[in-house]
């Protein structure tokens, strides 16, 4: 059911959908079956762990994604390496609130999640312009 004239954008953004969507499902799902004791074991190495896994998949959502690449296989290839990632630290820091208890895991994971949502992949023009810029519509003709 491949169909060579589908956009690598509409392929995708079904591949991100259901990343960002398992991702906030598993964020879920762990949130709920920890049962908050009435003290946390927060624990000094979760802490650094989770920020640092934090930080890589940043740069990877916001830096490495925008490079310009020379087909749709590499332009898809950045995309995916940079949500995937993005997804791991969010789990990670998720499975670090299931095992320590502390709820900064939580907020490193909506952050992860968060970032994924505001990547959302679209295309570029042609010409080298961002659609997303302002500048980058131009009113009527002179």
């Amino acid at each position: 059911m491949s169909d060579s004239n589908t956009s690598p954008f509409a392929r995708l953004r079904i591949i991100y959908l259901f990343l960002v969507l398992g991702s906030i499902a598993s964020c879920a799902v762990l949130y709920f079956l920890r049962q908050m004791p009435a003290e946390s074991n927060s624990s000094m190495p979760l802490l650094i762990a989770g920020a640092t896994i934090c930080f890589p998949a940043l740069f990877l959502l916001f830096v490495w994604s925008k490079r310009k690449a020379a087909s749709d296989a590499a332009l898809m290839t950045n995309h995916l390496i940079a949500y995937s990632t993005a997804e791991g630290a969010a789990l990670a820091n998720m499975m670090a609130y299931y095992i320590g208890g502390d709820t900064i895991h939580v907020v490193f994971a909506g952050l992860m999640v968060g970032a994924m949502i505001i990547r959302y992949p679209k295309p570029t023009a042609s010409d080298g312009v961002d659609l997303r810029s302002g500048g980058s519509f131009k009113s009527g003709q002179e």
